[in-house]
């Protein structure tokens, strides 16, 4: 399982200020089900902190083993 601070340690070290990041660079091709796990778990993270905001896409990205659904994440200043 994942803490908010891993979560939130994660997110500070992926997305710089004002900057976004993609749901295609959090998940790899091989993911697994631990990396889908804690993809969700960020996904939670961002939707409850104002520091960040989740923006959906109308497209999926297909893993070996699943299909998600796109996003983005923006970090705000």
């Amino acid at each position: 399982t994942y803490r908010e601070d891993d979560i939130k340690k994660i997110l500070e070290e992926s997305v710089e200020p004002g900057e976004e990041l993609e749901m295609k660079d959090i998940i790899s091709y091989e993911a697994t089900r631990d990396d889908i796990i804690k993809l969700l778990y960020i996904v939670i993270f961002v939707s409850s902190m104002n520091d960040y905001q989740l923006i959906d896409e109308e497209t999926y990205t297909e893993t070996k083993n699943y299909i998600v659904k796109d996003f983005k994440i923006r970090r705000r200043f």
